[in-house]
């Protein structure tokens, strides 16, 4: 790995899609859209990939991450020094400060592996919004899990190539995704495993987060399908929910 390689680069390059046109004008645009005034905080912050447009639309945007390493190349893309990060646990995470809106994308919310974890981040993100800010939560829905319901654990490859392999294994009675990724290359007659990453995620159907969240005072607005902004429906491999502080 060079010093241009760093894990910053890596995964940004890693997301899917990588398009501004595609994935972060019109996630940019969506919250923009939504937030009623100008402060604003990323939960998963990561290296700036939507905080940093938003900010340079005149939002102030603050990030949380608890990995140091992506953190450290958000700070070396924002030169005009526009998002003030924190490195933090975001369900533990204590600012000094309350936001207009505050949102979790892709599947960071899902990365807190268990629902107790997630429900003290909503009772965090409550605490955190002013008076009537918004929410918005992206979550992935298992479409597939959801057709094959008579199957307790189902494994769907997302991507293969003589390259690269990418599969989830669905455990629909734990609510839990696990996510494989190996990259392989040709070593002499057979290929060989040279980058490998396994990920845990606990989802939530729409209701679910919907329950969760008027219990801790958020209202519900609105399912979307995506950030263009479709209404669900059964064709959806993740969700958007639109919620509004009541207290």
């Amino acid at each position: 790995m060079d010093e241009r390689e760093s894990p910053g680069r890596v995964y940004e390059e890693s997301i899917y899609p990588m398009m501004d046109d595609v994935f972060v004008d019109p996630t940019v645009s969506k919250l923009a859209e939504l937030s009623f005034g100008k402060d604003v905080l990323e939960l998963g912050v990561g290296t700036g990939r939507i905080a940093l447009p938003l900010a340079n639309k005149g939002y102030r945007v603050t990030g949380v991450d608890h990995d140091s390493e992506l953190l450290a190349w958000l700070k070396e893309k924002d030169d005009k020094h526009l998002v003030t990060s924190f490195l933090s646990d975001m369900v533990t995470i204590r600012l000094d400060q309350q936001f207009d809106l505050i949102y979790s994308i892709m599947n960071t919310f899902a990365f807190l592996e268990s629902i107790e974890r997630q429900k003290r981040c909503l009772v965090t993100i409550q605490k955190h919004l002013k008076p009537k800010g918004r929410v918005v939560i992206e979550m992935p829905l298992p479409t597939f899990a959801r057709r094959k319901a008579n199957q307790p654990i189902i494994t769907s490859v997302f991507e293969s190539s003589t390259e690269y392999l990418g599969f989830d294994r669905y455990q629909r009675k734990e609510q839990r995704i696990e996510s494989f990724q190996f990259a392989f290359q040709l070593s002499r007659e057979y290929f060989e495993v040279v980058e490998s990453d396994h990920k845990t995620l606990h989802y939530l159907w729409p209701k679910q987060l919907e329950k969760m969240a008027e219990a801790v005072g958020l209202t519900p607005i609105t399912v979307l399908k995506n950030w263009e902004g479709s209404p669900i429906d059964e064709t959806a491999n993740s969700f958007i929910m639109i919620m509004e502080n009541k207290k």
